[in-house]
């Protein structure tokens, strides 16, 4: 039996909420999905190959297929994924991100 854990999301409509996709990445989740959005500036660099363009059904399915496939693909994604969500979507991540724009402006 395989064990995955992934976060697919296919819309050709129009971008679903960001927190849909930091949440599954907080999870521990790699992701597939069509390039909506931020997604693909939100997800781990590794990960970007597997968010593809609305229009791409074969791509899409093409990606899912690689994770099922590739267990040390879907391990390494997920692992990138969360420590993404963890340093640039948590709260802490966020005041942090804050206290930097703040300090930038008042440099200036």
């Amino acid at each position: 039996m395989i064990r995955i854990r992934l976060y697919s999301r296919r819309t050709r409509l129009k971008p679903v909420s960001a927190t849909i996709f930091s949440s599954a990445m907080a999870a521990g989740c790699s992701v597939v999905s069509t390039d909506v959005g931020d997604v693909k500036s939100m997800v781990c660099e590794e990960n970007r190959d597997l968010v593809v363009s609305r229009e791409d059904e074969a791509g899409f399915s093409k990606a899912l297929g690689r994770l099922v496939e590739d267990g040390s693909l879907r391990e390494l994604l997920a692992r990138k994924n969360r420590e993404k969500a963890e340093t640039n979507f948590s709260k802490a991540g966020m005041f942090q991100a804050y206290k930097n724009l703040y300090d930038s402006a008042l440099k200036q």
